[in-house]
Formats: structure tokens, C-alpha cells, sequence
């Protein structure tokens, strides 16, 4: 499953790479983003199932360990609070006081949706971030996490976190 739908180039190439998985779902509260890749050519659209939701919100407790990979690009930028649900644009970047209100929402629900033993989730953040407080987080629901990249871009430290089951 794909949470908040990336860029296509990224779907892309997850599709290529992992040519074992005979399905994606992908999720994002932005329709703008989901049309933006739904019209993007170079996979079949067929193996996509495209949805308007928050983070995990149209699974329900029988899609228990379903996803074998998942992959999350969370709004992870300091913002005020009030600005994270103000509308879809905002949704696409605002983290909240910390950038993590939305990341320790979906760190929370991980473990019921991430299949056992093997399932793993890659997470992008940034620094400000505090991928310390995120690994206590990721350890506390039974999982553990590696720093698998780091990149800048712009202004930006990004770090790509696999998270597995312990």
C-alpha cells in the first residue's frame, strides 16, 4: 500500500523493482495528487486501486496484516497545529508543531496493517523531525527501524526509515 501517493516516477519504480506484488492500493487525502498519478503512464493501472483517504481509514480491522510492503510520505514540515486539516494542499505538506502529528498517527495503526513476519514500510522524514522520538515511537509498537538513506535536497536532510517487525 502506498499512504499519500508519492510521485508517479516513485510508483513507477516500485512497480518495476518489486514485480512479486499482484496489487497496490494507494491513499491520499488530496484528489488532485491522486488524479496527477492515476494519469501517469508506465504501469498498469489495472494493479492500482486508487482512494480518497486518511493514512489506513477505508481498511478495516479484517484487512489485519495485509500489506506486505508499504511506503509512507507523510506531510512531515513544522507547521502550526490548526494549519494540518485546513484543506488538501495543506494536507500534502503540514506536519504540525513538530512535522510528526500526522507520522505518529499512521506509526500508531502501523502494526495492524503490516503483515508478519516479513511486511516492511519505508517512511520518509527530515531531521527536525526527531527521528529519535520516531524510533521510540516505531520500538514501542513492537517494530524496529533502520536509516536506510539520507539525501539533501534544497534545504532539506531527508532520511528514508525501513521499518520491520522486531
Amino acid at each position: 500500500v502506498v499512504i499519500r501517493s508519492l510521485s508517479s516516477v516513485l510508483l513507477h519504480s516500485v512497480f518495476v523493482s518489486f514485480q512479486i506484488f499482484k496489487f497496490f492500493s494507494c491513499t491520499d487525502l488530496n484528489v488532485s495528487a491522486l488524479k496527477y498519478n492515476i494519469n501517469q503512464n508506465g504501469f498498469n493501472k489495472n494493479l492500482f486501486d486508487w482512494i480518497l483517504a486518511d493514512l489506513f481509514s477505508s481498511f478495516t480491522i479484517r484487512d489485519n496484516g495485509l500489506f506486505d510492503l508499504i511506503l509512507f510520505n507523510p506531510p512531515y514540515v513544522l507547521t502550526e497545529s490548526h494549519e494540518v486539516f485546513k484543506n488538501a494542499t495543506h494536507a500534502c505538506f503540514a506536519g504540525g508543531e513538530d512535522g510528526n502529528q500526522i507520522i505518529t498517527r499512521f506509526l500508531h495503526d502501523l502494526p495492524r496493517y503490516l503483515s508478519k513476519p516479513n511486511g516492511m514500510c519505508f517512511m520518509v522524514c527530515i531531521e527536525p523531525n526527531n527521528i529519535s522520538l520516531l524510533t521510540r515511537i516505531i520500538e514501542d509498537c513492537s517494530l524496529k527501524s533502520t536509516v536506510t538513506i539520507k539525501r539533501s535536497i534544497g534545504n532539506e536532510l531527508l532520511s528514508v526509515l525501513l521499518i520491520k517487525w522486531s
